[in-house]
């Protein structure tokens, strides 16, 4: 059973993004968290962060347990045979791709090479983003897609969207059966609201994962405790 294929729920589903250490996937597991995700990057000799090289994510990828999905998330331009040497290299259960990374064209190469990952794309709303803008960037993507993801103007800014238009993004996307996640920007403090607004398939928590004094790559697993029982018990 994939994270969004064959697997219908009302429950909403957790993701933690920028995951780096090995014992921070463990307590994810033992809370009960959903997915996991890897950002692999340059991390330009930034210490610590959560930029991981792929021989890191691939380690990592490796002691998921079976029942929590591993997410790599590609998030800088490169080319499609970039990404096949990537996921050959990690062999993630999803594939997260940005908006600009890649074609509908190359999506759909992917998807047809990695029958058993699924993908998620993507998409950044700008303050200046309306349903129907988004709507158009995202048509081209829905054959090729298992879920999109509905971001900041800036993944990992800590910074919420407009959530009035992901409502209506997350209605469309239920009327062609495809899973949204919501990012951006959430936290304990918001989280449960943005579920109530938006309803989507799954939350995506980065920032609001992480210590009160961020040290990059590490969860605060009090935060993620947090989020756990608050998404469970609605």
């Amino acid at each position: 059973m994939g994270l969004f294929r064959n697997n219908f729920s009302e429950n909403v589903k957790l993701k933690i993004c920028g995951v780096t250490r090995t014992e921070d996937i463990l307590r994810c597991y033992q809370l009960g968290v959903d997915a996991v995700g890897f950002l692999v990057s340059n991390p330009n000799n930034e210490y610590p962060t959560d930029k991981l090289h792929p021989y890191e994510a691939k380690s990592l990828i490796n002691i998921v347990p079976s029942t929590m999905s591993s997410v790599l998330l590609v998030k800088h331009r490169i080319q499609l045979d970039e990404i096949v040497e990537l996921v050959e290299e990690t062999m993630p259960n999803v594939l997260q791709i940005q908006e600009e990374s890649v074609t509908p064209k190359n999506m759909k190469l992917l998807r047809d090479r990695y029958k058993n990952i699924e993908i998620i794309r993507t998409t950044h709303l700008k303050s200046e983003d309306t349903f129907d803008s988004i709507k158009k960037k995202i048509e081209p993507y829905l054959d090729v897609a298992d879920a999109i993801l509905l971001d900041s103007a800036k993944g990992g800014s800590g910074k919420k969207h407009n959530w009035e238009v992901s409502v209506k993004v997350v209605e469309f996307l239920k009327t062609k059966k495809i899973a949204s996640v919501l990012a951006g920007g959430l936290h304990l403090y918001n989280v449960e609201e943005a579920i109530k607004q938006a309803k989507p398939d799954m939350v995506d928590i980065m920032s609001g994962a992480r210590l009160e004094v961020p040290v990059r790559g590490v969860l605060n697993i009090q935060k993620v405790k947090g989020l756990t029982d608050l998404i469970n018990r609605r």
